[in-house]
């Protein structure tokens, strides 16, 4: 579980989800990080999967999407418009990360990040690079994962992220769902 000094936030969406397609298949890939649930038990070799979609952090994924470093994240810290940092091309995890979920070429977010759920000011998702309230956050300033953070505690086992299934379809027509985010304090 994370620990926060900061209040719980409600984040709410007022855009629908859009139709998010990948062709590539997810590279199987094998952290040697602890991960503290990178992907949680019922996400697991999906970034947003079925059960999680329409919030970025599910309920049961919640403490856990992205590890401290961005080697093993789901999300960078300058996301504009997107899971995924504006520089990644068609991939849920920046280029720079090293471990991640999905390998850069092979997700179900464009370079573009014009069709994803978060956007870059933070008013209608709960990740962006200027997040304010969001449960991700470059300065880590009211977030609970975030590149700067050295440590994510978690109750779950370390986890080994292993995937040779296909980038699956995600289509919603509902919004958001309000999110519960509890904050880590860097």
């Amino acid at each position: 579980m994370l620990t926060s000094t900061h209040p719980v936030r409600m984040l709410t969406s007022t855009h629908p989800f859009r139709m998010l397609t990948s062709t590539h298949p997810v590279r199987m890939l094998t952290s040697t990080h602890p991960l503290n649930a990178d992907i949680y038990s019922s996400c697991l070799n999906a970034d947003i999967y079925s059960s999680c979609l329409n919030a970025d952090i599910y309920s049961s994924c919640l403490n856990a999407d992205i590890y401290s470093s961005c080697q093993n994240a789901d999300i960078y810290s300058s996301c504009q418009n997107a899971d995924i940092h504006s520089s990644c091309q068609n991939a849920d995890i920046n280029s720079s990360c090293q471990n991640a979920d999905i390998t850069h070429p092979n997700a179900d977010i464009t370079s573009s990040c014009q069709n994803a759920d978060i956007t870059s000011s933070c008013q209608n998702a709960d990740i962006t690079s200027s997040c304010q309230n969001a449960d991700i956050h470059s300065a880590c300033q009211n977030a609970d994962i975030h590149s700067a953070c050295r440590m994510l505690t978690s109750t779950q086992p370390v986890r080994m992220l292993t995937s040779t299934q296909p980038v699956r379809m995600l289509t919603s027509t509902q919004p958001v769902r309000m999110l519960a985010i509890y904050s880590l304090e860097c």
